[in-house]
């Protein structure tokens, strides 16, 4: 791939804006090199890298794929990405999508360094930009973009202040909205492990996180990568393992010291997770051993 490369199947609705603006003030905080608003049809398509400035691009309806510093996610309405054109980047309508509408600013190098890297200190990749007013400010700016007065430049320069100072007040707040998130699953995670012998509904573990269980679910496997369900199982199967290794517990017994509505559920799930039955477990690694275990009655169906 060449250092810049740049595809635009020229697929746009007749009202999109497209404006390129040369900075006459070197003095201003924040200088504009252009601004647009695109109604992408489904083959828009753009891959560069090397481009000697900043894009911040905001969704307004649809969905754009980003690829960019070795990720690729969905920028959905309501949502902001922050580009260093000089770094690999990508962008085109999310397939399948008839129309990706956002609005795009670009800024030259300047100042905008230290402000990628305070906005990268919230580890987020697209950030939350549903204000009203840094919408509205988003339409003055491409208004303003190409106007060649000096105090035109100024009012500009102010704007883009506008906008990255709102853009953060929403970054941080979304930060902290997902910290706090994690803390409550993070506690999810500690009830489970401490209740896993007792009746667990995702909707009590959710009410308890003043969460809905929609939410929870998404929440818990964004975060631990299973369902609530599953691990909870995976806690009790890993529990009962610690009794089949160092007691003399029949499998029954086991089974519902663990939580398991039978022993042949928990058969199931056990030979599901670790491709043996409990029995064959606790003969291959149980470290006290079960006399007359062919007697035993809890071997049977296993």
């Amino acid at each position: 791939m060449t250092d810049e490369v740049s595809i635009i199947i020229n697929s746009f609705r007749a009202d999109t804006i497209y404006r390129i603006h040369v900075p006459i003030l070197s003095i201003t905080p924040y200088q504009a090199t252009g601004a647009g608003y695109f109604f992408a049809y489904p083959d828009y398509y753009v891959e560069r890298n090397n481009l000697n400035m900043y894009l911040l691009l905001l969704t307004v309806r649809g969905t754009g794929v980003i690829t960019y510093r070795g990720q690729t996610f969905l920028l959905e309405p309501g949502n902001a990405v922050l580009i260093n054109g000089l770094e690999y980047h990508k962008y085109l309508t999310q397939p399948g999508c008839a129309m990706w509408e956002f609005k795009w600013l670009r800024f030259s190098l300047k100042n905008m360094k230290d402000l990628d890297e305070l906005y990268s200190r919230f580890d987020l990749t697209v950030f939350p930009a549903k204000s009203p007013e840094l919408q509205g400010l988003f339409d003055s700016f491409i208004a303003a973009v190409d106007t060649r007065d000096e105090q035109d430049e100024i009012k500009l320069s102010a704007i883009s202040g506008m906008i990255f100072s709102i853009l953060y007040d929403e970054i941080r707040s979304s930060s902290t909205s997902i910290r706090s998130t994690n803390t409550l699953i993070a506690k999810s995670l500690q009830t489970i492990q401490k209740n896993y012998a007792q009746p667990l509904s995702v909707e009590a573990l959710a009410k308890a996180c003043y969460i809905t269980s929609c939410s929870y679910i998404r929440l818990f496997k964004h975060m631990t990568g299973i369902s609530p369900y599953q691990y909870l199982i995976r806690t009790r199967l890993s529990e009962s393992c610690v009794l089949l290794e160092n007691s003399t517990d029949s499998i029954v017994a086991i089974a519902e010291k663990t939580g398991f509505s039978s022993q042949n559920n928990y058969a199931k799930q056990f030979r599901r997770q670790y491709g043996l039955s409990p029995t064959q477990y606790r003969k291959q690694f149980g470290f006290v051993r079960v006399m007359k275990v062919e007697h035993d009655p809890a071997q049977i169906n296993e």
